[in-house]
């Protein structure tokens, strides 16, 4: 039975390097298919971003009230 996802998905098309792919493909021995590991990679990446973002606003803010 397949798991809920943490929220709606999106279906897109996305070009990627054919190494890269290849790559991710010959990880599935982790038993994680390649799409899901490029979701996880994605879902990565804006998590920090945004932190980051938020991080930046805060320092911004102090240093110009100073």
């Amino acid at each position: 039975m397949p798991t809920l996802p943490e929220e709606p998905l999106t279906k897109i098309t996305l070009n990627l390097f054919t190494s890269d792919v290849e790559y991710l493909k010959s990880r599935k021995s982790s038993g994680v298919p390649y799409t899901v590991q490029i979701r996880d990679i994605v879902r990565t990446y804006c998590r920090t971003s945004k932190q980051h973002d938020t991080k930046r606003k805060e320092l911004w803010q102090i240093r110009s009230t100073s």
